[in-house]
């Protein structure tokens, strides 16, 4: 079960909890530039092959982050989290939740660094992020996608998707991630199947 709050003026989250993850708006979080400079650059480059973004280069690129992350909070269009443990207080990665109002559809992002990959961190953040999405938001549908090659996100993906109801909906070719144009491959969940799966 996830627990999280508002504050009054804000369209998303000031603060979630699910059974094992702490989530905090990356502009209001403890961590530093410096700190979130540090962490970033010190990923593998062959580690963000499957995902939307580089290593960092600069510190610039650290506080960059984190000022668009506020911009895009306050505005209401996009919600990036720092995930932490919640027994530990460890910092284990960023999660995102993005609501296309337009198009009342909801999609969801995640890094978790490589030591805490495998223990299931991605498919409770995904549960806990498509929760909020149905019950608080006028949405109509959840989407995940992922590379073809990725395939510890699809096992994730699968999971949390299909698990409330959804399905692989398709594979979409030369879709830029990163820096290179690979197949993905896109799951959905409709409000009717997520609320019959309940």
């Amino acid at each position: 079960m996830v627990e999280y709050e508002f504050n009054t003026e804000d369209v998303f989250p000031s603060h979630i909890q699910s059974e094992r993850l702490e989530f905090v708006p990356v502009h209001r979080t403890d961590i530093s530039v410096r700190e979130m400079f540090q962490r970033y650059s010190s990923i593998p480059k062959e580690n963000t092959s499957g995902v939307t973004f580089e290593p960092y280069e600069n510190m610039s690129q650290a506080k960059e982050f984190r000022e668009d992350s506020q911009e895009e909070f306050e505005t209401g269009q996009n919600a990036s989290y720092v995930l932490k443990l919640r027994e530990t207080g460890e910092w284990i990665g960023v999660a995102s939740l993005h609501i296309r109002w337009e198009r009342h559809v909801a999609e969801s992002g995640i890094y978790l660094f490589e030591e805490y990959w495998e223990n299931g961190y991605g498919t409770e953040r995904g549960e806990a992020l498509l929760e909020i999405a149905f019950e608080e938001y006028n949405i109509e549908a959840w989407i995940s996608r992922c590379a073809v090659d990725n395939t510890a996100s699809q096992n994730s993906i699968e999971k949390y998707v299909v698990g409330n109801g959804g399905s692989k909906y398709g594979r979409t070719p030369n879709k830029q991630v990163g820096d290179q144009l690979k197949d993905e491959y896109m799951y959905v969940i409709r409000r009717e199947d997520y609320e019959r799966s309940e």
